[in-house]
């Protein structure tokens, strides 16, 4: 190469605009902590929310078949909701550079939309298995329970499919400036 070419490249590089590397870093550190936090909440609930389960197995021996379709519809859900962190592939690391950075985040908005949105039809089925399972007794507490979830959940849905959109959209654009 000449040394016309050799300049010619390197105004190419000092052109593009790839971001502070320090600044880069702490996006990713930032991206993989999140990643990782998300996982273990998702899974230590899982662990206290079966072993609440087995306490309440113990103290009512009538609830028992509720609860056992309870720890099921739970395994299940956490099943459902690490085929989506791979289909969305938050498992190990993104791939090098700014473009791979912001794929990883758009793959963790959309994530993120998609277990909220799937958490309506879960909580459907938990809903439905409970009507059938629970004795009459316990109703009264059920319908009540479900009144304060959809008072507390649906707003804070609303909201959170706001922000994970304007997310994705600003993601979105970062990217496209990155490919031009």
């Amino acid at each position: 190469m000449s040394n016309q070419e050799w300049d010619a490249l390197a105004a190419q590089w000092d052109s593009m605009d790839v971001g502070d590397p320090a600044i880069l870093q702490q996006r990713l550190h930032r991206h993989t902590r999140r990643t990782r936090l998300g996982l273990i909440g998702e899974l230590g609930s899982l662990v206290v929310a079966l072993a609440f389960i087995g306490l309440a197995w113990t103290d009512d021996p009538g609830m028992r078949p509720w609860l056992l379709v309870a720890a099921v519809l739970l395994v299940v859900c956490q099943a459902l909701y690490l085929l989506l962190r791979r289909r969305y592939r938050l498992f190990g690391s993104p791939d090098s550079g700014l473009v791979g950075l912001i794929d990883a985040e758009l793959g963790r908005a959309r994530f993120i939309l998609a277990s909220h949105w799937a958490g309506v039809p879960i909580a459907l089925a938990i809903v439905a298995f409970a009507w059938v399972l629970i004795p009459d007794i316990h109703l009264e507490k059920l319908q009540g329970g479900l009144i304060v979830s959809a008072v507390l959940y649906l707003p804070y849905l609303a909201v959170r499919t706001w922000q994970m959109l304007r997310r994705i959209r600003s993601l979105r654009r970062e990217r496209a400036e990155l490919l031009r």
